[in-house]
């Protein structure tokens, strides 16, 4: 190899750890040292470089540096340089700033203090201890041996670190904030003389997290939602949180709880329906609390910064468990219903004590039991099970209903349906449901009120059945057949009555009856001829529904049959007509009359009143009861209405009156005549042969069962009581030595009642002039004139168009209404238990009574009226009947008017004012309200010794002192 030489300047570079020695040579001119390998081995021998380098390398980097411009180097000898420890790394997850928290990450970093990191550390501290241990002798005294002990206590060191933030985060509380790399320690060198190299770092390798943060092996979490702040070697959060919910389930499965972290106040908290919508959604239809009571929650929690941690959100219930049995013990059900919001939980032992108390038998105790433990690991909130079901006894055979009524020939049937096919209000009552529809299957037969028209027969019992508890139970009977009963029918036990006369129609079979009672009848025309054939009278019934109707044709023409050839009265028939057409009927109305033949030198008797054999009536005083004419010696023949003639030689020329009974007057027209009238007031009885009036009716003893009821025109004296539910009835004073008790007691004159009246609610006596009676309890009275009372009135109904009088003690009105024209003098208005007593004075109240029986006449006038409009359409083929009902309406039209004119000139009577007053001699009670012309005054304080009186001028109830 040849030596190459190199013209220049070398030298020997070392860098500071003297882990590297580099031979550095810089090119020069020819006036540079010339430098050869042994030159370079020379060089690096001085400064001790080991091991040196090859020959070779260093001919080839003389070769480079010849030919170099600048100057280069090599590498003579290296060492090993330490490595420095690895401090942990944390990685963080990328925790995005929310855009609606932003705005305020500057402004809380501004106001926030410095990390505080703290740092815990354990020492170990030895401790000695005497301690006592047992000698293996048991005999001998324990040993006392000291032991060592080592105690460890935590100690708080603060670590100082730079505050300076390098960057910002946000995370949630419970989020994953980062994960930490572990620390990895340093490694010693070597230099290029051999000597060892110590790595240089010391210090902190631990990341240090700050508050907010936790560390679980090389997890980081966030404690708390905040900023995360992140510097050189540490971290911590600064607390800055939306409130923040979630809805859960509670331990029992069903309750939905809120957690609740209030955050930073100044975001708005969550809305109350959200957080019931999520607990809704959370499964379960389950009744929740209300929004204002949650909302109410959040705002405390927001207030105290306090975090709710499980508020129930359902609606607190109790548990339940309750066995039910239905009304025919054939049914027992078990309810369970779990506790909700907090409420005492449902126990299963509870529920086995309650089905066992309810001592049920055929209970599947297995399939029970499954059935609950579903129940009780599902979501469901109520549970209902079937625990035991009887046998239900069996119905036997279903009773039947035949018909009981007598019924008409087929062909008379059938003739009725025809004729009710084409009565309108048949028509118009079965579309408003009151009447069935009309078939031929249908049975008619003609009934009197209250006779039996059918009778549910029995039918046998079916088989026993069982019920939850183990109990027979007996077999059912057969099902009644379905009852349809429309008008006219009633049901009294098994049986069904009439419950008025008429045409029955009824069906019956398969279950069902079908059945009413329709005002049916044809007219019916009864003539009636006395024996002596001397007068003849009719007896008429008028249609009902769409019966025959009457005619006034028929009417001559029965009476023609009967025999009635003279003497027929066209305006007594035509009369009879009118009052059947009217009334429904018209009994025993005379029509035709004889004449009888007057005797000898006698004088003929032409009656004012209808008289006849058996006559029974009432007059009064001065009434005009016939005029007799003399007639000669010839005397004068009759005849009677059978067309006969009588003889006057035949005749009785006696007088018919009793002379007490009658007086007679003369005629006006100077024919010698007299006018015969009733002496007395009383009842007028004739025989045929002697008429008599009878002036007073005595009765020995009570009014009651044995007597029956008193109706007299005359005076009545009753020397006892009237006993309940009986009448006496007088056309002049009636005289009770006794009580009236529960009885109507009604006198043309003045009516005594010496023992008082006991009304029990439905006692009423009325008087034309004035009432006395020794007291009045529970009664109605009624006078024209004074109501005098001895003793006290309670409870009753008054009207007098005089004045109430109570003369002694106590004197007192309590209770009940009274109408007083004129007022009343008591010692004592109402009572200490301040019983309502209501009081109208100052007007006619008997013309109030006028009015108020007036009304009701227009409204059955008004009724008829209809009545007549559609009797009008059924008879518009039949000329008399029409032309009769059409007369018929124009008279009521006519008697309407009256009325209407009547009714008005009686309202105006009633408003007029009468002087009158309440004078109390006593004591007036609370409870007593007065009334007069519509104004009232109610008694609210004790009044004692006071006057009241209607002011018409002021319109008003006045007090004033008694003086």
């Amino acid at each position: 190899m040849t030596d190459i030489t190199a013209q220049g300047d070398a030298s020997i570079s070392i860098n500071t750890l003297e882990t590297e020695a580099r031979l550095v040579f810089t090119p020069q001119d020819q006036n540079g040292a010339g430098w050869d390998v042994n030159a370079l081995l020379r060089l690096l021998e001085e400064r001790r470089l080991t091991p040196l380098p090859a020959p070779q390398e260093l001919q080839a980097f003389l070769q480079k540096a010849s030919a170099a411009k600048e100057a280069l180097d090599m590498l003579i000898c290296a060492g090993t340089a330490p490595e420095e420890p690895v401090p942990e790394q944390l990685a963080w997850e990328p925790l995005e700033i929310p855009p609606d928290i932003a705005p305020l990450v500057e402004e809380a970093l501004a106001k926030a203090d410095p990390p505080v990191i703290v740092k815990t550390k354990v020492l170990k501290i030895k401790r000695e201890t005497l301690v006592h241990r047992p000698n293996k002798l048991p005999f001998l005294h324990p040993k006392d041996e000291v032991a060592v002990v080592w105690d460890q206590k935590e100690i708080q060191e603060f670590i100082d670190v730079d505050p300076e933030i390098l960057e910002t985060r946000y995370a949630l509380a419970g989020a994953k904030a980062g994960v930490v790399y572990p620390a990895k320690p340093g490694k010693p060198g070597k230099n290029i003389y051999g000597k060892t190299l110590t790595p240089a770092g010391e210090g902190q390798t631990e990341f240090l997290l700050g508050w907010g943060l936790s560390r679980e092996r090389y997890e980081v979490r966030a404690v708390v939602s905040g900023i995360l702040r992140i510097g050189a070697g540490w971290a911590d959060i600064l607390p800055l949180a939306k409130p923040v919910w979630e809805v859960k389930t509670a331990p029992d499965g069903l309750t939905p709880c809120l957690r609740f972290i209030p955050g930073d106040a100044r975001f708005a908290p969550p809305a109350a329906e959200d957080i019931l919508g999520a607990a809704a959604a959370s499964g379960g239809d389950l009744p929740l609390i209300s929004p204002q009571d949650l909302a109410a929650a959040l705002q405390r929690s927001i207030k105290s910064g306090k975090e709710i941690r499980a508020l129930p959100l359902a609606v607190f219930q109790e548990a339940l468990a309750e066995v039910s049995v239905s009304p025919d013990a054939l049914t027992a059900s078990l309810r369970l219903r779990k506790a909700l919001g907090g409420g005492k939980p449902l126990v299963l032992k509870q529920v086995s004590q309650i089905i066992r108390d309810a001592k049920l038998q055929g209970i599947d105790t297995e399939a029970l039991k499954a059935a609950v433990r579903a129940f009780m690991d599902g979501k469901d909130l109520e549970f209902q099970y079937t625990l035991a079901e009887g046998r239900p006894p069996s119905r036997g055979k279903d009773h039947t209903i035949p018909i009981r009524v007598p019924l008409l020939p087929p062909e008379e049937a059938r003739g009725i349906l025809d004729r009710l096919t084409t009565y309108a209000r048949y028509g118009q009552l079965q579309a408003r449901g009151k009447l069935f529809p009309l078939s031929e299957d249908l049975s008619l037969g003609f009934v009197t009120k209250d006779a039996p028209v059918a009778q549910i027969a029995q039918g046998s019992p079916g088989e026993a059945g069982k019920d939850v508890f183990g109990n027979t139970l007996p077999g059912l009977p057969g099902n009644d057949p379905e009852l349809h009963l429309y008008q006219g029918l009633y049901q009294r036990g098994d049986t069904i009555f009439t419950g008025r006369p008429g045409l029955f129609m009824g069906r019956a079979g398969a279950g069902e009856f079908w059945g009413q009672v329709l005002d049916y009848r044809d007219s019916h025309i009864t003539v009636h001829i006395a024996e002596d054939a001397m007068e003849a009278s009719v007896d008429l019934i008028r249609e009902a529904g769409a019966g025959k109707p009457l005619q006034l044709e028929a009417l001559y023409q029965a009476a023609a049959a009967a025999g009635v050839v003279k003497g027929l009265d066209a305006k007594a028939v035509e009369a009879a007509f009118h009052i059947a057409r009217a009334q429904g009927s018209c009994e025993n109305y005379r029509v035709a009359r004889g004449e009888a033949a007057v005797a000898k030198g006698g004088a003929a008797v032409r009656w004012l009143m209808e008289i006849g054999p058996h006559t029974r009536t009432a007059v009064r005083y001065g009434a005009p009861l016939a005029e007799i004419s003399p007639l000669g010696e010839e005397g004068m023949p009759g005849f009677d209405v059978k067309g006969g003639s009588l003889d006057p030689g035949q005749a009785d020329a006696s007088s018919v009156f009793d002379p007490g009974s009658v007086f007679e007057t003369p005629l006006p027209d100077g024919s010698g005549g007299k006018r015969v009238a009733a002496a007395r007031s009383g009842e007028l009885t004739f025989d045929g042969k002697i008429l008599k009036i009878k002036h007073c009716e005595n009765i020995q003893g009570d009014v009651g069962a044995e007597t029956g009821n008193i109706n007299f025109p005359g005076e009545v004296w009753i020397i006892g009581s009237v006993h309940p539910g009986y009448s006496v009835i007088g056309g002049e004073d009636i005289l009770i030595s006794g009580a009236a008790k529960g009885a109507l007691v009604s006198a043309g004159g003045k009516a005594v009642v010496s023992l008082g009246i006991w009304g029990d609610g439905k006692g009423v006596v009325r008087a034309r002039t004035i009432i006395e009676a020794e007291c009045a309890d529970q009664a109605t009275l009624m006078a024209v004139e004074d109501i005098r009372i001895k003793s006290s009135c309670a409870g009753s109904a008054i009207k007098t168009n005089g004045k109430l009088i109570l003369m002694g003690e106590p004197g007192s009105l309590s209770g009940g209404i009274c109408k007083a024209r004129l007022g009343i003098d008591a010692a004592q208005l109402g009572s200490e238990q301040e019983l309502p007593t209501e009081i109208s004075f100052g007007q006619d109240y008997l013309i109030q009574n006028q009015i108020e029986v007036l009304e009701r006449e227009m409204e059955q006038m008004q009724e008829r009226l209809v009545q007549i409009d559609q009797e009008i359409k059924q008879v518009e083929h039949i000329p008399a009947s029409l032309a009769a009902s059409r007369g018929e309406k124009v008279a009521a039209l006519k008697s309407l008017k009256q009325l209407s004119l009547k009714l008005y000139t009686l309202q105006v009577k009633f408003r007029e004012h009468h002087a009158s007053e309440i004078r109390v001699r006593g004591t007036v009670y609370p409870g007593v309200v007065m009334e007069s012309h519509g104004r009232y005054y109610e008694i609210k304080q004790k009044r004692n010794r006071v006057i009241f009186y209607f002011d018409p001028e002021g319109g008003r109830i006045i007090e004033k002192p008694l003086v």
